[in-house]
C-alpha cells in the first residue's frame, strides 16, 4: 500500500492529504518514453550489425572486385618486371658479344604499387609528376643509347653473320614448347642439375637450321648422352651445339650459312622424347640461347618465349 502524503495549509492551520496521481502519470510516461528510446537504439545497432542494407551489399561487392583487380595488377606487374630483367640481360649480351662494349646504364625502376595504398590525392599527384619526369629522362637515355647502337652496328656489320641470331627450328608462331636454360631437374636421375641449353619439343624429322655462318667441327654420335650431334664454330668466340638428331646433313669441316638445314630432330642419346637440345657458347661458356634470337623475335614474342621457357622446372635430356 502506497504511503500517503500530507501538506500543511496555513489558512486552515491543518494538514491535508496530497493527491499525487498526476505526478505518477507523468513519471510513468517519462519512464515508458525513455525505455522505448533505449530499446529502439539497441535494436538499430543490432540490425546494423546483422542485416546489410542494399547500399552496404553493393559497396562490399565493389570492394571485393577492387581487391581482385589489385591482386591481378600486382601479379602482372611482377611478371612484367621479370620480363624486363630478361630483356635487360639480352640487351647486355648483345652489346658485349656483338659490339664488345658494355651496355649503357639505364635508370633503375623504383615504382612500387604498394605506395598507392597510403597516398592521398595531393601525394598521388606528386608521385605521378615525378614518374613522368623520370620517364622523360629514361626516354632521353634510350635515345642516346640507340644512337650509340647505330654507330656500333656500322662498325660491326661485317661480322654479324657469324653471331647466332635465329631459332634453330621453325617456331615463328612460338607454338613449340621450349624448356629453359639454367637450373633444372634431370628427367632421368631426378636430381637438380645445370641445363646448359634449351630444349625444343618437336616431332621427329623436323628440320634444324644453322643459326649463324660457320664451320662444322663435329658431326657424330661419339659423346655419350648427346646422341647424334653437331658442333659449329662461328668465329667471333661463338660456338653452337645441336643434339639428339635423327639424321645429320653435314660433315666435319663443312662450311654452313645461317638458315641452312644441317639435320633433323630425333630422340637419340639420353633423351626422353623427340626434341632438339640447342646450346650457344661464347668464349667457351654456355649462355642462354634465347637471348640470341634478336633477328627473329620482336619484344612481344621475346617476352612470350621467356615466359614459356621459365614455366617448366625440368629438361628433356
Amino acid at each position: 500500500m502506497a504511503k500517503k502524503k500530507y501538506k500543511f495549509d496555513p489558512k486552515s492551520l491543518d494538514y491535508h492529504e496530497v493527491d499525487n496521481t498526476r505526478q505518477k502519470v507523468i513519471k510513468s510516461i517519462i519512464s515508458i518514453f525513455v525505455s522505448t528510446i533505449v530499446v529502439a537504439v539497441v535494436l538499430y545497432i543490432a540490425m546494423a550489425y546483422i542485416i546489410e542494407t542494399p547500399r552496404q551489399k553493393s559497396l562490399k561487392k565493389e570492394n571485393k572486385k577492387l581487391e581482385e583487380q589489385y591482386k591481378y595488377l600486382t601479379t602482372k606487374y611482377e611478371q612484367t618486371e621479370k620480363v624486363l630483367e630478361e630483356l635487360k640481360k639480352r640487351d647486355a649480351n648483345i652489346y658485349r658479344a656483338i659490339f664488345e662494349a658494355e651496355p649503357p646504364n639505364s635508370s633503375k625502376r623504383t615504382t612500387d604499387f604498394t605506395l598507392f595504398d597510403s597516398l592521398n590525392d595531393v601525394s598521388l599527384s606528386k608521385l605521378n609528376a615525378a614518374s613522368i619526369n623520370k620517364t622523360l629522362a629514361s626516354l632521353k637515355e634510350e635515345r642516346d643509347a640507340y644512337k650509340e647502337l647505330i654507330s656500333l652496328f656500322q662498325d660491326k656489320k661485317e661480322s654479324l653473320n657469324n653471331i647466332p641470331a635465329i631459332q634453330p627450328i621453325e617456331n615463328s608462331d612460338l607454338k613449340k614448347v621450349v624448356y629453359g636454360f639454367g637450373k633444372r631437374i634431370d628427367p632421368v636421375y631426378k636430381t637438380p642439375s645445370f641445363h646448359p641449353g634449351i630444349d625444343y619439343a618437336a616431332p621427329k624429322g623436323t628440320p634444324i637450321f644453322a643459326t649463324a655462318d660457320g664451320k662444322v667441327t663435329k658431326a657424330n654420335d661419339k659423346i655419350r648422352g648427346l646422341g647424334n650431334h653437331i658442333r659449329i664454330d662461328h668465329g667471333s668466340d661463338f660456338e653452337t651445339l645441336y643434339a639428339h638428331l635423327s639424321e645429320m646433313d653435314v660433315r666435319a669441316g663443312q662450311k654452313v650459312k645461317r638458315g641452312e638445314v644441317i639435320g633433323y630432330v630425333g630422340n637419340t642419346g639420353k633423351s626422353l622424347v623427340s626434341h632438339l637440345h640447342y646450346e650457344v657458347h661464347f668464349k667457351g661458356e654456355p649462355v642462354n640461347p634465347i637471348h640470341f634470337f634478336f633477328l627473329e623475335l620482336d619484344s612481344r614474342q621475346y617476352s612470350k618465349i621467356i615466359r614459356s621457357s621459365s614455366r617448366s622446372g625440368i629438361s628433356l635430356d
